[in-house]
């Protein structure tokens, strides 16, 4: 090699050096429920974390603060351990905070499309049914968890609410309006008037990483990119949610108890650009 070939060989070294995203995770040796693998890491080259307790809820020790005009990649190698089962439940992303440090649950955000509705006569406290205006089609929702919101608003500005009246059991339409009944009585009094809505009141956070088996004894690299705001009421996982300023990483490991299994994890990075 050249002298001039050698000078921009070492100019493209020290560009992409300068250019390379940061690690966002400053603190990988401090997450709780985890065993650091002493002669796996040495084998890796890198830290290797070993995660043996079954329903294991591990939170990142780095609260990272959203800028909403970045886009954030959030990566990790993971792999079963060499002769454990394969445990079928693993959720691995991000869990977001608000401005109050108060956890986001995708409950929270994520809307019953078509169930916006006006209070059509007074419930009172103690009141197991709501009659609201509008024949809403929730039957085929109702598979899932759903439950009654107050205080919506139309617009989705509302969101992330909080303020759930109880868990939607049934609904009954006729004449222009929709009776729902709830699982629970009622806590307060509802005024004909005030603004509802249907949400899905299935939790957790946002498993954009993994959601479900880790397919094999291989490392393999899992990434999410999450960008921009949820404006739709989706619970995204490629987008932070309403209400959203921090994020740490999270992953809920072995959540099936009935399977002793261990998940290996290395290379947990998170860049933004």
């Amino acid at each position: 090699m050249n002298f001039r070939n050698l000078c921009l060989a070492a100019v493209l070294m020290v560009s992409a050096s300068a250019f390379a995203a940061e690690n966002l995770i400053t603190q990988e040796g401090a997450w709780k429920h985890t065993v650091v693998d002493a002669d796996l890491s040495r084998q890796e080259g890198t830290r290797v974390f070993r995660i043996s307790k079954n329903r294991a809820w591990i939170w990142g020790p780095d609260r990272i603060t959203i800028d909403p005009a970045k886009t954030y990649t959030i990566s990790m190698d993971l792999k079963n351990a060499d002769g454990k089962p394969v445990n079928p439940m693993n959720y691995i992303g991000i869990a977001m905070l608000d401005s109050k440090q108060r956890v986001l649950t995708r409950d929270f955000v994520r809307i019953v499309p078509g169930s916006f509705a006006t209070v059509a006569a007074d419930a009172p406290k103690g009141a197991k049914e709501v009659t609201v205006n509008g024949e809403l089609d929730l039957a085929k929702e109702l598979r899932h968890i759903v439950g009654l919101i107050l205080n919506a608003r139309e617009d989705l500005s509302d969101l992330p609410n909080r303020n759930f009246a109880g868990q939607v059991l049934k609904t009954a339409v006729a004449d222009g309006k929709t009776v729902l009944t709830l699982k629970k009585p009622l806590a307060r009094d509802l005024k004909a008037g005030e603004k509802v809505r249907c949400q899905y009141m299935a939790s957790g956070y946002s498993y954009g990483i993994l959601a479900g088996r880790i397919p094999g004894y291989d490392w393999k690299t899992y990434t999410c990119k999450v960008s921009g705001t949820d404006l739709q009421g989706a619970g995204d996982y490629g987008k932070f949610w309403p209400g959203a300023k921090v994020f740490q990483v999270v992953i809920v490991a072995n959540y099936n108890p009935k399977t002793a299994s261990e998940i290996l994890v290395k290379n947990i990075s998170v860049t933004a650009e």
